[in-house]
C-alpha cells in the first residue's frame, strides 16, 4: 500500500484503486542489490539503505518515461470527458503531474542474481559486488527494510499495455467515485485533485521501458510526503557534482541497530575475485554479520 494518507474528499476512490490494482508488492524469498566495495562497507556498517530524490536518478529517462506516459493518458481521458467539473480536475492533475508531481526517494534492487548485463554497471571499479537479501516480512516490523506505514519492495512495470492500463483503471475509478460524489464539490476540489495526481504518480514511478525488462527490478520508494518522513529528515550526499537529498530505509525510532537481512554475497567476475571473497568474508565477521556465504560470480572472467 502507498505509504501516505488519503485526503477526506477522495478517501473511498483511493481504497478503491488500491484494492483493484495492487500495488506489485514482491513477496518472494530474496532479492539483491548490486553495488561496489564502498557501498557495502556503508550498507554494514550504517544497517542501512539509502533512497534518493528520483529528480537526481542517475539516468533521467526513468522518471521521464512513466511520466509521458501518464500526461498521454490524461490527455485522452481530458478528449473525451463530458462532465466539466472532472474535467477541470483533470486538468489540475494533468498540471501537477507535468510541473509539480510528488517527490519520490527511491532505492533499486534486482531479481537478477550474478547476471552478467549487471555486473557491466560495475566492471569499470574492479570491485563489483552483489548482496543477496532475505525478504523476510518479519524484519519489516523492526524498520530495517520496510517501516510503519510500510516501504515495501515492489516490482518494477515493462510491459506497456499494463503501464497504460493500470493509469486509465486509476482514473476510471476516481472518476466514477467523483461524478457519484454525495457532498458539494467546490468543498473538496482541491483534495480529490491532490489525491488522484498522488496515485498517478506512484504508478508511473514504477515504469520502466521493456528494453529494461532484462534488469528484473525491485523498488523501494517513499514519497515525500509520507508519514514516515515525519521523523526521517532527508540528508544529502554528493555524486557527480551535485548534492542529492536521499532518506534511509533505518528506523530512527528504535534505540538498538538492526541487521540488513543479509543471505550472501556474490563477488564479480574479476581478476582479483579471490583476495576480495576473503576481505569481505574478514569484514563481515568484524561487523557482526555471522554465517554469511561469500563466493565468486559464475560468469567467467575475461582478462
Amino acid at each position: 500500500m502507498p505509504n501516505y494518507m488519503p485526503t477526506y474528499g477522495a478517501s473511498n476512490a483511493f481504497q478503491r484503486v488500491i484494492e483493484s490494482l495492487g500495488f506489485h508488492v514482491w513477496m518472494g524469498e530474496s532479492y539483491c542489490h548490486y553495488t561496489d566495495l564502498s557501498g557495502l562497507k556503508g550498507i554494514l556498517e550504517a544497517n542501512e539503505f539509502w533512497l534518493s530524490d528520483h529528480r537526481f536518478l542517475n539516468d533521467l529517462s526513468e522518471y521521464s518515461y512513466g511520466q509521458e506516459l501518464a500526461i498521454k493518458v490524461i490527455k485522452e481521458f481530458l478528449r473525451q470527458e463530458s462532465d466539466s467539473n472532472f474535467s477541470t480536475l483533470l486538468k489540475e492533475v494533468l498540471r501537477t503531474v507535468t510541473e509539480v508531481a510528488p517527490v519520490f526517494y527511491v532505492a533499486s534492487f534486482s531479481l537478477a542474481q550474478d547476471r552478467l548485463d549487471q555486473w557491466k554497471g560495475y566492471g569499470r571499479t574492479n570491485e563489483g559486488v552483489c548482496l543477496v537479501l532475505k525478504n523476510d516480512v518479519t524484519l519489516g516490523r523492526e524498520g530495517v527494510l520496510t517501516q510503519i506505514p510500510a516501504i515495501e519492495p515492489m516490482q518494477v512495470i515493462y510491459d506497456l499495455e499494463e503501464q497504460t492500463r493500470r493509469l486509465r483503471a486509476t482514473i476510471s475509478i476516481f472518476r466514477d467515485e467523483f461524478i457519484n460524489r454525495p457532498c458539494d464539490i467546490s468543498r473538496t476540489f482541491s483534495l480529490w485533485q491532490r489525491d488522484l495526481a498522488f496515485l498517478v504518480a506512484y504508478e508511473f514511478i514504477r515504469f520502466k521501458h521493456k528494453e529494461y525488462s532484462s534488469e528484473e527490478e525491485i523498488r523501494l520508494v517513499v514519497s515525500s510526503e509520507s508519514s514516515i518522513l515525519t521523523n526521517k529528515k532527508p540528508r544529502h550526499r554528493i555524486s557527480n557534482g551535485r548534492l542529492i537529498p536521499y532518506v534511509t530505509t533505518k528506523n530512527q525510532l528504535l534505540s538498538y541497530d538492526v541487521k540488513v537481512p543479509l543471505a550472501e554475497v556474490i563477488v564479480g567476475p574479476l581478476a582479483t575475485q579471490d583476495s576480495i571473497i576473503r576481505s569481505i568474508e574478514v569484514f563481515l565477521h568484524n561487523t557482526g554479520y555471522e554465517n554469511i556465504r561469500v563466493r565468486g560470480s559464475s560468469v567467467p572472467f575475461r582478462g
